[in-house]
């Protein structure tokens, strides 16, 4: 036990110390956390990595103010090329619609027409070609006037952009949480349903014993018959219950981490990530409305109820066939 403890506290103090002096055998506290390399660095490192021409651009920020690891993973993910695992996206091919790093832009999207930097698709995503826009400026200005302009508009640009993306981000985030209260109404009903078929499929017996006097003589059969009947009916009914809660639940816990990742990237990414998320979060949102509506469709309404097909006296007559356990609404 002592020794787990031990390794326990070197794991904490090797979490919280600056990882570039720890290759040197220096265990120095960390103060400071760059988001791009995903690595801890003590104040001295810090000042030293803002000030490298490779990595002065980086986003740092408080070791304590660091994002979880597995809102890390997802900003890395979602600008990972899903072709080439170890390039960043960089383009947004127009034609195509499809993300691609330096790799794919000189290979699968050679001969596509127009490729955008994502700041650029960003910025304005509906511009076809941007220079016939400059040459457009350039004829019905001056040089200097139209700088004057380009840059209001680039800045009105950018404002909007802003906007938009913002606008964006809560528009999934109210279709996420409209899904999920709708998925908690359905876990809510088939958990009341549940304990209403339970409770139902005792009716079968109290009935047999209302009519029981009637037909002694041919009860046994048609008991036996109905408890078979009622026995599957309530098995199906409690197994399609459980299976409309468990993807019901499962949907919810989806929604659940969209939010979380949502709100994570809000946090902690960039524009660049919020765009690239919320990219991402489209078809996700459609796959979501589609299994809700389903299991909307599908929720468990059917009742266990005795079906009386024949007067009682016509049950005596013929009780082996009179009468059958159905599924209602």
């Amino acid at each position: 036990m002592a020794f787990a403890a031990s390794d326990e506290d070197a794991k904490d103090t090797a979490s919280e110390s600056c990882e570039p002096c720890m290759s040197y055998c220096k265990e120095i506290t960390a103060t400071v956390y760059c988001l791009d390399c995903d690595e801890k660095f003590c104040e001295a490192c810090g000042n030293c990595h803002k000030k490298s021409k490779l990595s002065k651009d980086h986003k740092l920020s408080k070791i304590e103010e660091a994002p979880p690891s597995h809102v890390v993973h997802l900003m890395k993910e979602l600008t990972t090329c899903p072709n080439h695992q170890a390039e960043e996206v960089v383009y947004v091919c127009v034609d195509e619609d499809k993300l691609c790093c330096n790799q794919c832009a000189n290979t699968q999207h050679r001969q596509c027409k127009r490729l955008d930097t994502i700041e650029q698709y960003m910025t304005n995503p509906t511009v076809t070609n941007p220079t016939e826009r400059i040459e457009k400026k350039k004829t019905s200005t001056t040089r200097t006037n139209w700088n004057q302009q380009s840059k209001l508009q680039d800045t009105n640009m950018c404002e909007e952009y802003v906007k938009k993306t913002v606008d964006s981000n809560e528009s999934i985030m109210a279709k996420l949480n409209e899904f999920q209260s709708q998925l908690q109404g359905i876990i809510a009903h088939e958990i009341s349903q549940r304990a209403f078929v339970e409770e139902n499929s005792k009716c079968v017996s109290n009935y047999l014993e209302i009519v029981h006097a009637k037909f002694e003589s041919a009860f046994n059969t048609l008991q036996n018959e109905l408890i078979v009947q009622s026995e599957q009916q309530t098995k199906d009914l409690l197994r399609k219950i459980s299976n409309q809660e468990t993807s019901a639940a499962d949907l919810c816990d989806q929604v659940k981490r969209d939010q979380e990742n949502m709100n994570a990237i809000k946090q902690h990414g960039q524009e660049k990530h919020i765009f690239l998320l919320s990219r991402k979060m489209s078809g996700t949102l459609k796959d979501i409305e589609t299994k809700t509506q389903k299991l909307e469709r599908q929720k468990t309404e059917q009742k266990i109820k005795v079906v009386e097909r024949s007067s009682i006296d016509g049950i005596v007559r013929s009780i082996s066939t009179a009468l059958e356990v159905k599924q209602k609404k």
